[in-house]
């Protein structure tokens, strides 16, 4: 399986391959102590991935956006997920999302670095979140 992370800004876009990511996580979490359909619901991405001398640049652009605290907070971010023969499994877009938690972490004897990156879609937007699956669907262009 392969995923891709596009993340678009204002004025900038993070690109990152199969190379890198390791494993992505959707994630839909409610109150746990609710007897209906909650109206307060977290709708996550984790992504977590290497990071290598060559995947350097798009690190440190990650942890710039996540570091913001004005202007370009949220940011359009999509995430396929691809099978071996080439088919969408899912496709996820986040047209307002913003950091909850980056991690870096750096392992003294290998010198291989490895990062979290959690995203939330903005709290009055979940609605516009969209996710497709269509196995039957040839991947021409990673991005769809």
């Amino acid at each position: 399986m392969a995923c891709y992370l596009r993340i678009k800004g204002k004025d900038s876009e993070i690109e990152l391959d199969k190379k890198y990511i390791e494993e992505v996580k959707f994630i839909f979490d409610s109150p746990d102590e609710t007897q209906s359909r909650a109206t307060k619901s977290d709708i996550m991405i984790e992504i977590s991935g290497k990071i290598e001398s060559d995947s350097c640049k798009v690190s440190e652009a990650i942890f710039s956006w996540a570091i913001l605290n004005s202007g370009d907070t949220y940011r359009q971010v999509n995430v396929q997920a691809i099978s071996q023969d080439d088919k969408v499994l899912r496709y996820y877009s986040f047209p307002e999302a913003f950091v909850v938690d980056y991690f870096e972490s750096f392992k003294q004897e290998s010198g291989e670095g490895e990062f979290v990156l959690k995203i939330k879609q903005k709290g009055d937007k979940l609605d516009n979140i969209s996710i497709n699956s269509d196995y039957g669907f040839d991947v021409e262009n990673k991005w769809l």
